[in-house]
């Protein structure tokens, strides 16, 4: 019988390593995805540039708001993608479906309160803008990505019970942060965890690439 159970248990794992894998690769295609759409956008930027200081304020205010939009737009979609795939055939619950588009809201406000803030003073004071010298920001933009794998890991968490038991595993590697090893350490539940991967509350904030096990009821920490 015990034999049999940790059969079960060793499928199980194995199942859910291929579940982060997939959450892995995809959220790795998200981040190429928002940094075509930037490059993009930096090359038709370059075209139409004015020299004039004046003009050129006004041209980077609309040049943003037409990048706000597009990275917008694709993150819904995106996001609702992720939330599909930490769900993993579950059922959304109504409240899951609120607390996604809330998700949805807060990442939209990021994008609008940092990310163009941030673009929009280098964008000012760069000198001699190149595409090269745009291409600088690409990764700032790629980090954006970061919500795809929080909304895998949240997906389970928004319908479960708040005693469902849940494991918090790292990546075992150089760059898991002191938050992430700390969290890796506790017995949680839905209620009891403070967090959920690539949510921003840790230091790694939106690089982290940890992941939630999900427990049977009955099964112990």
């Amino acid at each position: 019988m015990n034999q049999l159970l940790n059969e079960l248990d060793s499928i199980i794992w194995n199942y859910e390593i291929k579940q982060r894998d997939t959450y892995l690769k995809a959220t790795d295609a998200y981040r190429k995805e928002l940094q075509a759409i930037y490059e993009e956008w930096a090359e038709d930027y370059l075209k139409d540039l004015p020299e004039n200081e004046d003009d050129k304020r006004e041209y980077i205010i609309v040049a943003l708001a037409l990048l706000a939009r597009q990275m917008k737009e694709r993150q819904r979609t995106k996001l609702l993608e992720a939330f599909s795939l930490g769900l993993a055939g579950d059922p959304p619950s109504p409240q899951s479906l609120q607390n996604l588009a809330a998700y949805v809201a807060e990442q939209e406000r990021y994008v609008d309160t940092s990310l163009m803030p941030d673009l929009e003073t280098y964008l000012i004071e760069l000198e001699e803008p190149s595409k090269e010298s745009l291409l600088k920001r690409a990764a700032r933009v790629g980090l954006y990505a970061g919500a795809f794998w929080a909304a895998t890991q949240l997906a389970q968490r928004w319908i479960s019970q708040d005693d469902r038991k849940v494991r918090w595993h790292t990546q075992k590697d150089l760059e898991v942060c002191p938050d992430c090893v700390k969290l890796s350490k506790g017995d949680w539940t839905a209620a009891s965890l403070p967090t959920s991967p690539g949510a921003g509350d840790t230091q790694c904030l939106s690089n982290c690439r940890c992941w939630l096990e999900w427990l049977d009821p009955l099964e112990p920490f």
